[in-house]
């Protein structure tokens, strides 16, 4: 490369290699190559650019390093777009856009840039009644938006449909699970979630929600059994042959799990004999106990206690964990 010196001279010129230029043999301009061994600094600020409409650069290539923005004139901040060593672009400062496309797939050639996913935006404006982040899936074509819009952020709206299900009350934020039975509640007003709380009777049931076996448009909602103790029980069926008793064996922990055993014993009705029939039982022993009777068929049930509660405490002596019916001490 010939370049003057001193600068705009007319009659000193000197070659340097700072800049080079490999035209290629095909005659093909666009494999032409300039090699610059030099930083390349504009010699006025704001004024010059990199490309212009119709003569754009195809590919820019940088880094490792930080592309670095200036504010508007006047602005001691500056924006930085680097990338981690995942190839994932970051931005120290943040990033402001009227909406976000997120897809599973990226492809320049559609609308919207990315072929599926979701549109992210912001309606109404900062602090009015209306303002609303909301998403909406993008068209498989990668053309406009398709389906419910839902949304993902608002204090203030009543009845909104939201992500899985979740609605806004006037005091609560609610979160559908899957089923309306399994709920996780936000209440404003005292600041607090709440597992499961749909009405007043519904804080006291410890609930369990199954598909129903016989109808597929029903739930099937199970409660709990609950009383005053951590029990156990085991129940079976059995038969008395030999007309005076049977010995039935528990499992080998049992004695070792629960005490204060207890045992009841139904009789199962013959048709043929058409005789009320009476089982008594002996204490459960060595995780055994043996009834009584004569011969025929009977249920069993063993029922055990694990372990005492107490069963009334004193607030201030207690603390009170979980939410909804879930509460344990």
């Amino acid at each position: 490369m010939i370049v003057t010196y001193p600068p705009n001279s007319t009659t000193d010129a000197y070659y340097t290699d700072i800049m080079t230029v490999n035209i290629a043999p095909n005659g093909n301009t666009a494999n032409n190559i300039v090699n610059i061994t030099a930083s390349l600094i504009p010699t006025a600020n704001n004024v010059y650019g990199l490309g212009t409409t119709g003569a754009a650069w195809k590919e820019i290539v940088m880094g490792p390093g930080t592309l670095t923005i200036l504010g508007p004139s006047g602005s001691t901040s500056t924006a930085t777009l680097g990338s981690n060593l995942n190839g994932i672009a970051y931005t120290e400062s943040g990033f402001a856009s009227p909406f976000l496309n997120v897809g599973p797939s990226i492809n320049p050639l559609v609308p919207a840039g990315t072929v599926g996913g979701w549109k992210i935006s912001v309606i109404g404006a900062t602090g009015a009644t209306g303002a609303n982040l909301i998403a909406q899936q993008i068209g498989e074509s990668g053309v406009g938006v398709t389906g419910a819009t839902y949304s993902l952020a608002h204090p203030n709206i009543t009845g909104s449909t939201t992500m899985q299900g979740t609605t806004y009350a006037p005091d609560k934020l609610v979160f559908s699970i899957q089923d309306p039975y399994t709920q996780v509640f936000y209440n404003t007003s005292t600041k607090k979630f709440v597992y499961n709380l749909q009405t007043i009777s519904d804080l006291n049931n410890k609930t369990f929600v199954i598909d129903h076996p016989v109808d597929p448009n029903k739930y099937l909602v199970h409660a709990c059994l609950e009383g005053p103790e951590a029990g156990v029980y085991y129940r079976g069926e059995d038969i008395v042959t030999n007309g005076k008793n049977v010995r039935i064996n528990l499992p080998n922990y049992v004695d070792k799990l629960a005490t204060n055993f207890t045992v009841q014993i139904t009789p199962i009705y013959d048709d043929e004999t058409n005789i009320q029939k009476v089982y008594t039982t002996s204490r459960v022993t060595n995780n055994t106990f043996t009834v009584h009777g004569p011969s025929g068929s009977f249920y069993w049930h063993v029922y055990g206690e694990r372990s005492k509660i107490t069963t009334e405490p004193y607030k201030h002596e207690v603390e009170v964990k979980g939410n909804g019916p879930y509460k344990w001490i």
